[in-house]
C-alpha cells in the first residue's frame, strides 16, 4: 500500500502486477474501498493477463484524505483520479470501472485525451442523469 499527494489531497492506492504492464485503473463503485471483496481479485485477474492494475482508494473512500474540493462528488474523484493518473506517470492507460466508479471512469477518459487507451464500464448508475453528468460524448 503507498500513499501520494495529488493536488493536496493524500491519496492510497496499490499497483499489483508486471512492472511493465499495460496500466489499467480500476475504479469500484458506491463509497467502497479498493480491498472491497471482490476489487482485489478483480485486479489480480487483470494482473494475471499482463495488466498493471492501480487500484486506488477516492477521496473520503477508505484510506484516502476525505476532501471536498469540486462541485459535486464525481467531479472530485475524477479530479483525483486523473491528478494520480499524472503523478505516477502512467501512459496509454485502460480505465476501467462499475456503479459509481464508471461515471468516474467516464469523465476522467474525457479529461485525459490521448492518454486513454481503452475504456470499459458496465451497471452505470444514476440513470440518465448519471450518464448524462459525466459529460461524455461518444464519438463511434
Amino acid at each position: 500500500m503507498a500513499r501520494i499527494d495529488v493536488d493536496g489531497l493524500e491519496i492510497d492506492y496499490e499497483l499489483i502486477g508486471p512492472e511493465h504492464g499495460t496500466p489499467l485503473v480500476l475504479t469500484p463503485g458506491g463509497r467502497y474501498p479498493r480491498d472491497t471483496a471482490g476489487v482485489p481479485e478483480l485486479g489480480r485477474i487483470f494482473a494475471d493477463n499482463g495488466y498493471r492494475v492501480l487500484l486506488w482508494d477516492r477521496p473520503g473512500c477508505g484510506a484516502s484524505d476525505i476532501a471536498f474540493t469540486a462541485p459535486s462528488e464525481s467531479v472530485m474523484n475524477c479530479e483525483a483520479l486523473v491528478g494520480l493518473v499524472r503523478e505516477l506517470g502512467l501512459k496509454d492507460i485502460v480505465l476501467t470501472g462499475g456503479s459509481a466508479g464508471s461515471r468516474i471512469t467516464l469523465m476522467a477518459a474525457a479529461r485525459v485525451p490521448g492518454n486513454g487507451r481503452k475504456v470499459s464500464v458496465w451497471w452505470i448508475s444514476g440513470g440518465a442523469g448519471g450518464v448524462a453528468g459525466a459529460g461524455l460524448f461518444l464519438l463511434l
